[in-house]
This record gives structure tokens, sequence and C-alpha cells, in this order.
């Protein structure tokens, strides 16, 4: 998520109680868990040499998503916006029945819009602000390093060999949908790609390193 990609605008100036609702960054689950591991290295002999001094850790983050809402594309309620489009802060109409949370968990469309209805011409929809859940996030971050200590870099002084990889499971992190794919109706027409993700964070990163510790 780029940095207010879930903002939404105040449609009229002196009710803020309408916008009331969830953060911006309201994540409400998140567990991280961390560990690290000298490996055992065998007593004596050559495999002593191979094996000694590896250190294996371990980073693993699950969170919730952040929540976000869906739009109006045109000045339904009359207010005479210079910005009549998805970013004057417009929602639709809640249908009757529907959860105010309609995901569907596809990325080619996040959300179900048949939970929405056009609001009445002149007044604003009755959908609450950040009523949708955006994707989870779940990463696998993971490393191995050797350290050696040459007598030449002194008592301080020691090398690292690295390997690291981020996202090692390589597990779509999907991004929320752009704010125009969150525009449920158009003055006249719905667009075909409401709700539709079309990024993702960074997939699995493998490196090698060779750090000099001073």
């Amino acid at each position: 998520m780029t940095e207010a990609d879930n903002g939404i605008s105040l449609p009229l100036n002196g009710h803020p109680r309408f916008n009331r609702g969830l953060s911006g960054h309201d994540v409400r689950h998140q567990l991280s868990v961390s560990g690290t591991w000298a490996l055992p290295s065998p007593a004596h002999g050559a495999a002593r040499l191979v094996f000694r001094g590896w250190q294996m850790a371990l980073i693993a983050v699950y969170s919730s998503g952040v929540p976000f809402s869906a739009r109006l594309g045109y000045d339904a309620a009359r207010t005479l916006t210079t910005r009549p489009d998805f970013r004057s802060g417009q929602r639709p109409d809640l249908a009757p029945g529907a959860s105010p949370n309609p995901v569907t968990g596809d990325p080619n469309r996040w959300i179900d819009p048949s939970a929405f209805r056009r609001p009445q011409i002149g007044f604003l929809g009755n959908l609450g602000r950040n009523t949708i859940i955006g994707p989870d996030l779940a990463t696998v971050d993971f490393s191995l390093v050797r350290r050696f200590r040459p007598a030449s870099l002194g008592e301080q002084g020691a090398l690292e060999l690295r390997l690291e990889a981020f996202n090692l499971l390589n597990r779509a992190n999907f991004n929320l949908p752009a704010p125009e794919r969150m525009e449920i109706f158009g003055a006249a027409s719905s667009r075909e790609d409401v709700g539709r993700i079309t990024s993702a964070g960074y997939a699995r990163e493998i490196q090698f390193g060779l750090k000099r510790r001073f």
C-alpha cells in the first residue's frame, strides 16, 4: 500500500461525523515471530572446518489488511464539488441485508459490487467509511551466516558470509485496489474492473553477500 491509497475526502464540510470510521492505518491483528539458532558444529576433523560458525535466523510476520472505502464516481448528492469523481469522498448505499465488507478473496474482484446501490439523487450514501478490509500480509525472511575472525582484522574484526532470502515462501501479498477501481458507480454506468487488484508486494528475493565488521 502506498501512502494514502485508502484516504477519502469529506464530501460535505461541517459534517465530520459522516466520515467517522476505522483509521486508514487500522491493522487489527499482527504477529511477529523471530529467532536465531547457532548450528552445532562437529567436534573435530575436516567437517569442523566446513560447518563451524554457522548461524541461522528467521523472521515470520503476519498482519491483517488495512481498511478502505467503496466510492462513487460522480456527484450523486449534488454538493457541487469541484472533484465530482471518486476523489469527492461520496459513497454508495448498502444493499439491504448485504455485508458492508463484501470481500470475495479474489484479487480479480476483491469485493462483490452487488452489495451496493446507487443513492437517491441529492442524498449522500449510507455506507460507512473504511468498511472494507484489504488483503492480509504474510512473509518469512531467512538468513544463513558464517562468521570468520582472521587475525589480520584485529581483535574486533570479522568477516561474514551471508545468504539472505526475503519472502522465502514467495507468497503473493496483494496491495489494495487502486482508488479509481473502488468507484462502484459512475454517473451513467459501472466500471467493469471494480475491486480489481493489479499490484503486490515484492516477490521472493535471494542475495549473497560478504560483510566486513570492524
